[in-house]
């Protein structure tokens, strides 16, 4: 049985790699059409930290812009570009870097074997990043948000390094990317207690393995809005709000995209439910049982420290959703910097549906769907922009046509 098992997780790995490797492909190219037709600033305006940093030689108070009290990381690494350059799309090429290193990032998290289980898991995981409008556009502005998801991801790298093999260079890596995250946004701040307490807990694991080891083996030896929520869902799976100078598909006769993506996004946001739910069933068991030279147990503490983050994200952003009242605070897109926790939850759910001949191919059929639907909602914004740019005839004739 354990043979079959290994040839099943090998034919897994084989397989997974080829159709990854085809859609990270596809994720790139998306990327560099959306970044040869997005204009760089969204309705934020980070750019005015930049320029305000280039035109006087240090940072803005808070006070003095409405960007002004993020932390600084972002804005000194773009100052230089705009600098030299004039040009804020010469910084958008900067935002268009970290957008496919994030990707690439995600890729080997999501193919890295056993972090998350089933090749239908990492299929759905990964198109979902390569695809998903929100995600892409908020991978390609002048905004800190860029840095900071690529951030968000790779610490997840780090834990998932930290946890299989716990050393003083790992956990000093997970350390800078730390810092790096909380010069980069507040969000990260919501992070400390959850790497504390991994790092906390792993130490003392590996602690008493290595003690258990010592005591077996003395001697050296080869073992030693008001509706909030709504607001988070509308803004994760499509651009809800008019944020950037892709808005063809708010008018008519595009709306029915986001009424599409609204209605099959349901299915995938039923199967996070569900994955949070067996996550937490699961969670008492891994604590108790939990071994450092267990490879399957160190994938699922990964899991569950990603899982943590993006439950520290949303805390962090409900706490200033009650001290603050603002509707806004609730975007999809500020839990970002999370977004390998919502996949491993997802593949979680994912496993659980497809034990259900019916729940599995409704989930394979929203999933496909919906990562057509993307793709064709970031095409028909690049064909918008391309006819208001080059045609404006037919920019008049489509508008008589919605009217």
């Amino acid at each position: 049985m354990e043979k079959a098992a290994a040839e099943n997780g090998t034919a897994a790995q084989v397989e997974a790699p080829s159709s990854g490797r085809l859609l990270l492909g596809m994720g790139i190219a998306l990327r560099l059409l959306t970044f040869a037709f997005l204009k760089p600033e969204n309705v934020d305006g980070h750019s005015f930290v930049v320029s305000f940093i280039v035109q006087h030689g240090r940072l803005p108070h808070s006070g003095e812009l409405g960007q002004a009290y993020h932390p600084p990381l972002y804005y000194w690494l773009a100052a230089p570009i705009y600098r030299l350059s004039g040009s804020f799309k010469a910084v958008q090429v900067f935002s268009l870097l970290l957008s496919i290193l994030t990707l690439l990032v995600f890729y080997r998290l999501i193919y890295r074997p056993g972090l998350i289980s089933g090749h239908t898991a990492r299929l759905y995981s990964f198109a979902f990043v390569c695809f998903l409008p929100q995600f892409v556009l908020y991978g390609l502005f002048v905004s800190n948000d860029t840095l900071s998801v690529f951030l968000g991801c790779a610490a997840v790298w780090c834990i998932a390094q930290f946890v299989s093999s716990p050393n003083a260079g790992k956990l000093a890596i997970l350390a800078l990317v730390g810092i790096l995250g909380l010069l980069t946004k507040a969000t990260f701040m919501a992070y400390l207690p959850v790497l504390c307490f991994l790092v906390l807990f792993v130490s003392m694991k590996a602690i008493n393995a290595d003690f258990r080891r010592l005591i077996s083996s003395p001697s050296l030896s080869s073992s030693t809005e008001s509706a909030y929520p709504l607001m988070l869902y509308a803004t994760f799976w499509y651009q809800h709000i008019p944020e950037c100078s892709f808005f063809g598909s708010s008018h008519r006769p595009f709306t029915f995209l986001a009424v599409a993506i609204y209605i099959l996004a349901l299915v995938p946001t039923a199967t996070f439910l569900v994955g949070i739910r067996t996550l937490g069933n699961r969670l008492p068991c891994l604590l108790r049982r939990f071994r450092s030279d267990n490879q399957q147990d160190c994938h699922a503490l990964t899991r569950y420290a990603a899982t943590g983050l993006l439950i520290a994200n949303l805390g962090i952003m409900i706490a200033a959703l009650v001290k603050y009242h603002v509707c806004s605070i609730m975007q999809g897109r500020l839990l970002f910097p999370s977004f390998f926790g919502i996949l491993a939850v997802f593949a979680v759910g994912t496993e659980q549906m497809g034990r259900n001949q019916w729940g599995s191919r409704l989930l394979k059929f929203s999933v496909a769907a919906l990562c057509v639907l993307f793709v064709t909602y970031l095409l028909g914004e690049i064909a918008v922009t391309v006819v208001q740019r080059f045609m404006p005839g037919v920019k008049e004739y489509l508008k008589a046509i919605a009217a």
